[in-house]
């Protein structure tokens, strides 16, 4: 089976207009708004990511990404992972 075929991440850029990363600190929200915004321009969508934090991690993290593609797979497959280990869609939906 595609790595692509098991992963939500094409379904929720597909299926959502605003995305929105938050948590506390230090816990990768820059990185994987990067990302997914990164991955939905390569999917054919209009993508902004903005960041309220005045360092320029933002701008770091996205030219690593577009820079070293193997390192931004990496990446990818690393947050599919964390996604898929720490978040159930059901019991997120439910709460809403």
């Amino acid at each position: 089976m595609p790595e692509e075929a098991l992963s939500p991440i094409p379904a929720l850029l597909a299926g959502a207009d605003v995305l929105v990363c938050c948590g506390s600190g230090g816990v990768g929200k820059t990185t994987t708004a990067a990302a997914l915004g990164l991955e939905a321009a390569r999917h054919g969508r209009r993508a902004v990511v903005v960041t309220i934090d005045p360092a320029k991690r933002l701008a770091d993290a996205l030219r690593q990404l577009i820079e070293q593609p193997a390192h931004g797979r990496a990446l990818a497959r690393a947050a599919r992972r964390l996604i898929e280990e720490r978040f159930d869609a059901r019991k997120s939906t439910a709460r809403l």
